[in-house]
């Protein structure tokens, strides 16, 4: 249980390899090439194959959606009620990705996720876009 299913000694595995490479990674499925198993992590998936320059780009796109996501909370009552529906909906996938990310790797590489994630994204950015006369 402490060591969750093995993922906290494939993680220190994977600060190893990180710390070998720490800017640019080692490439697409890494963490299956060299530790021979998944990472279970998305920030440290995402550093293993890409280094702190592809990291970068992932936590910038993940924290532009919470603070898309926040804006638009805060702003919920300016929102038609279908818009206000989807964006509690918006707020529950995006913590749901954001919890799983620490045990799994949502977005940290283009699989399944992606189906779920990019509508969101999508949605969340179109929000500021069609309504910024709501919002701003």
């Amino acid at each position: 249980f402490f060591h969750l299913s093995g993922r906290t000694t494939i993680w220190s595995k994977g600060w190893e390899f990180i710390k070998l490479s720490p800017w640019i990674g080692y490439g697409f499925q890494a963490d299956r090439l060299i530790l021979g198993t998944h990472m279970h992590n998305s920030v440290m998936h995402a550093l293993v194959q890409s280094g702190i320059i592809g990291t970068s780009a992932l936590l910038s796109a993940v924290l532009y959606a919470w603070i898309l996501l926040l804006k638009a909370i805060r702003r919920i009552n300016d929102f038609s009620d279908r818009h206000r529906n989807l964006i509690i909906q918006s707020a529950a996938i995006m913590v749901f990705f954001s919890v799983r990310s620490i045990t799994e790797s949502p977005g940290a590489f283009y699989g399944i996720d992606w189906i779920l994630l990019a509508p969101y994204l999508f949605y969340i950015h179109g929000l500021k876009q069609f309504h910024g006369t709501e919002q701003d």
